[in-house]
């Protein structure tokens, strides 16, 4: 099969996983994400393996991208950024609880965390999550098609609709500059 076939193929995935319901979760997200930094609150944002990545991506995005054109920054922070902290956390304790016992030390109730999942099932996103929801603090998650774990503990919930790593992947750093171009 010639690439342009095959890229076309790949790329129409894309576009079938954000449907009308995702646009309007979006906006949601977007929103919350503008009341944190008005609030001049923390976004915390928190993934896994690529999603990790893209979390640590976003910290740059909402504190230096935003405030390019004249928008503010949004205060950011990724916890696996912390190598250090989060492998103090998981070896004297474990890995399950490492991101939930990282929020405990700094999140505020103003605060908004961002859950980066594809699977939306991973046991340290999910006490982290259980967590948050214990101290009122909002939640919000862009997480692949069988992210319906993580979807149910969140205010507000991004569902790609693949089940394709590298979509969900793909997408959820789209989403997240589109927002940031929204708040430039």
């Amino acid at each position: 099969m010639p690439i342009e076939i095959d890229f076309k193929s790949y790329w129409q995935e894309h576009d079938c996983a954000i449907g009308k319901n995702e646009i309007k979760q979006i906006e949601l997200l977007q929103n919350l994400i503008e009341k944190t930094r008005q609030q001049k609150s923390i976004l915390w944002v928190l993934g896994n393996g690529g999603s990790a990545t893209t979390a640590s991506h976003a910290v740059v995005d909402f504190m230096k991208t935003t405030s390019l054109f004249g928008g503010s920054p949004v205060r950011t922070v990724c916890l696996t950024d912390s190598i250090a902290h989060l492998t103090a956390e998981s070896n004297d304790g474990s890995f399950e609880s490492a991101l939930r016992n990282m929020l405990a030390v700094g999140l505020n109730s103003n605060d908004l965390v961002l859950f980066l999942s594809v699977s939306g099932s991973s046991e340290n996103l999910i006490r982290a999550a259980e967590y948050c929801a214990e101290v009122g603090v909002e939640m919000a998650c862009i997480v692949g098609k069988k992210g319906k774990k993580m979807a149910s503990l969140v205010d507000v919930a991004v569902v790609i609709k693949s089940e394709d790593y590298q979509i969900v992947e793909n997408l959820q750093l789209v989403i997240i500059h589109w927002i940031v171009k929204k708040l430039q």
